[in-house]
């Protein structure tokens, strides 16, 4: 078997060096395989088809239980960190909400008053636009033609009375 652990044995090795399940001065295989039901694969077997270097990599058991304990006291200290850093932003998020609370002090009439007019904004802008959309066609031309002709002979009959 190779000398190299997978991600999941060494998951489970810090999984059980946390619980303290671990004899810490066994040997790479012993480590590698407490607590896992697996078969242990055989010698010739590839990963993605690749074959294997002959480099001889170091075995795992000239780890000692100071350098796990101090493993383990950091990843505890970065989790303390991580917890902390978490609590500091849910604190800075309600104090940005406040502070935009403090914008946008309005009273509800104000409000109202102002959806109010947006409204008729609205249906102005709709009703300007059909009655431009309706200009366009000829039928608007000849409705066009028809009042101008009328306040244009209304305003000649005024300004030049007839004799």
């Amino acid at each position: 078997m190779s000398q190299t652990p997978s991600n999941d044995d060494l998951k489970r090795q810090i999984v059980a060096a946390l619980e303290g399940n671990v004899n810490l001065k066994g040997n790479a295989d012993t480590l590698v395989t407490i607590g896992t039901s697996e078969p242990p694969l055989t010698e010739n077997f590839t990963f993605f088809h690749k074959e294997k270097s002959s480099q001889a990599v170091a075995p795992l058991d000239y780890v000692g239980s100071l350098e796990v304990a101090a493993l383990i006291s950091r990843f505890k200290i970065v989790q303390d960190a991580n917890a902390k850093t978490k609590q500091h932003i849910v604190e800075l998020m309600d104090l940005m909400a406040e502070i935009a609370n403090g914008f946008v002090q309005s009273s509800p009439a104000l409000q109202e008053r102002s959806s109010k007019r947006l409204h008729w904004l609205f249906y102005g802008c709709i009703a300007v636009l059909c009655l431009g959309w309706f200009l366009l066609f000829p039928s608007g031309h000849v409705l066009v033609n028809q009042v101008a002709g009328f306040f244009l002979s209304d305003l000649l009959i005024n300004h030049f009375p007839q004799s």
